[in-house]
């Protein structure tokens, strides 16, 4: 069996939340526009889970530039703050 990526992934959890929301005995009381309602933004989340590139957040890609400021940083005790709030970004 391949391995799934992380938009099969995002979308089989979305999918099993869909299910047991769908089938707990408090959803068996809404009425029918609640229901259509919900299948509308259902169907509009799994749209947007596979039409999206990015799921995951960007992160930041540090430049060698700013690994030497860095290391310049934690060379100075005035300036040690200021290397612990780079390092703690990242």
């Amino acid at each position: 069996m391949p391995h799934e990526n992380y938009h099969e992934h995002v979308r089989n959890i979305y999918l099993l939340h869909m299910l047991l929301r769908d089938f707990s005995p408090l959803a068996q009381n809404e009425d029918s526009q609640k229901k259509r309602q919900k299948l509308l933004d259902d169907l509009i989340t799994l749209h947007g889970i596979d039409t999206h590139r990015y799921l995951r957040p960007r992160t930041k890609v540090l430049k060698s530039g700013s690994l030497h400021l860095a290391f310049d940083f934690a060379q100075s005790p005035h300036d040690f703050g200021r290397f612990i709030n780079m390092v703690c970004r990242l």
